[in-house]
Formats: structure tokens, sequence, C-alpha cells
């Protein structure tokens, strides 16, 4: 019977029926109750942290620490340097504007007027720091000529070190790098060590410099298989400053500087090196 032949109580009550049938389907797809049961506001779960892992055989993916003297000392170098050098900057020579033991303004990462460079206003103190490295990077690089690129990562910032403090004033050293001979070369960084003392217009041995020429020097010295220096001892002795480089049980590196030295540390520890108990008398 279709629509038309239906009589108006017929009619309504196929639209009843009609409708019951509706709403039964609609009870079964709410699993059967009359009204939805409101779901509870649950936080979404965290995300999970970012491995790094592109795939499951590739090892997880560690957050950057940061490394003390020690470990960036023995940690080995990589092809590219400059961020590693940067860093052991920042704990040899500090990182905040202070004066140091010559009373020389300084900026982070020991970065002075001397590098001819000013710090720009958007720059951070280590970008600062950064170009200021591949500036003296670019002179070592210029100053070596074809020789630069036949150095070890190590040798190149030990060259770049050099140039940092003494720029040019190192013939001996570069030439030693320039034959081949990177032992000699060693040695001839051994006496870059000395400042102008601001007040008294003298230039001084400073300790720290010493101990700053120990770390450089330990870096080439371990892929060299050559003893690290592990102490440095100073004196002075009528005017003139002795270093002595103490290497464990190998015999220590001496050298006289024609120089006061400045005051402080007379005895000083190189992190990073094999500690020795064979301290000693100063001189034997």
């Amino acid at each position: 019977m279709n629509r038309d032949e239906m009589t108006p109580e017929q009619l309504a009550a196929a639209m009843a029926a009609y409708r019951k049938r509706n709403d039964e389907e609609e009870l079964r797809l709410r699993g059967g109750y009359s009204n939805p049961v409101p779901l509870e506001e649950v936080a979404p779960p965290p995300p999970k942290p970012y491995t790094g892992m592109l795939s499951p055989n590739q090892a997880p993916y560690e957050p950057e620490k940061k490394m003390s003297v020690e470990d960036l000392v023995k940690n080995p170098l990589p092809n590219s340097w400059e961020g590693g050098y940067v860093d052991l900057l920042g704990e040899l020579e500090g990182l905040k504007e202070h004066k140091d033991k010559a009373g020389i303004l300084t900026a982070p990462y020991g970065i002075t007027a001397a590098a001819g460079l000013k710090k720009r206003k958007t720059e951070t103190d280590r970008d600062f720091a950064e170009r200021a490295v591949s500036e003296y990077k670019v002179k070592a690089k210029k100053k070596l000529g074809d020789s630069w690129e036949e150095l070890s990562p190590a040798s190149q910032m030990l060259a770049t070190d050099v140039m940092f403090n003494a720029g040019s004033k190192a013939p001996k050293f570069y030439q030693s790098l320039k034959d081949g001979d990177i032992k000699q070369a060693l040695t001839e960084t051994l006496d870059i060590v000395s400042s102008l003392e601001k007040d008294s217009g003298t230039k001084k041995v400073y300790i720290g410099l010493a101990k700053r020429r120990s770390v450089l020097y330990n870096k080439v010295a371990e892929e060299q298989n050559l003893p690290q220096i592990t102490e440095v001892v100073m004196q002075e002795v009528d005017g003139k400053t002795y270093l002595k480089y103490l290497r464990g049980d190998a015999p220590p590196l001496t050298v006289k500087i024609n120089k006061p030295a400045a005051g402080g540390l007379k005895r000083i520890a190189v992190p990073g090196a094999v500690p020795t108990d064979k301290k000693g008398p100063f001189f034997g």
C-alpha cells in the first residue's frame, strides 16, 4: 500500500513505526544508552622526546653536554675543530668580560683589542669569539701557505692559537711547521708565555699562558705519541724566568726567558693530562 492509499490513521501508524525503528538503530549505535555518556576530558599524552632516529638501526640522539677542559682536551678533534677550540678558550679564559692578570681588558673567550675586531650589536659573545678565531685561522693559514693543508686538525689549532697570542712573532715555530718538524714546532711554543703588564709597562711571564700552551701542546703530542705535559713550575732568578714543563717519567722541558715572572701561582697542573706523582725539586 502506498502513501496515497492510506487513511490518516494508517499513515500516522506507519510514521510512528518508522520513527521507532530509527530510535532503535540510534540506540544500538550508542551502545544501548538512550543518552550518550559524556567522555572524560583527558589531557593528551606528552609528545615523545625526539630521539634523532630516522631508522631503528640508528643510535639515539643524545643532547650536547657542556664539557670541561679535561673533556675538551681528551676528546679527539673533529675535521672542523673551530667550535671545540672556542669551547676550550671559554674554559681557559672565562666567559665574562674581565681584566686579565696583566691588567688588560679582555672580552669573554680571551678576545682583546689586539685582535683588531669590534663586537657587533647582533653578535653574542660566542659569535664574536668564533669570528675572531676565524680571523686568526685565516692569518695562520696565510702565514703557512701550502703547508697548512698538510697539518692535522690539532696542529692547525695549535698554529691558530700561536697566531692568537703571538701573531707573526714566532718565526721559528712557523718555519718548523713548514719543514714538517712537528716536535720542534711544539718546543717553540713553550716560550710564548709573556704579556705586557699594563700598570708597570713591563713584559712579564705568566704561568696561565704556560698552562694554555701546555693544553694545546698536549693535543698535538697525543697524536705524535710524545709525552704530555702534566704540570708547569715557574721560578724567577735574577730577573729571568725559568719554566719547567713536567712530563711524568719523561725528561722535563726547561725554558729560560729573559723577563721577570708575574706574581701569583708558581706551580700549576695541566687539565686533561696524565697526572704525575714525581714532583721533586724544581732544579735537580
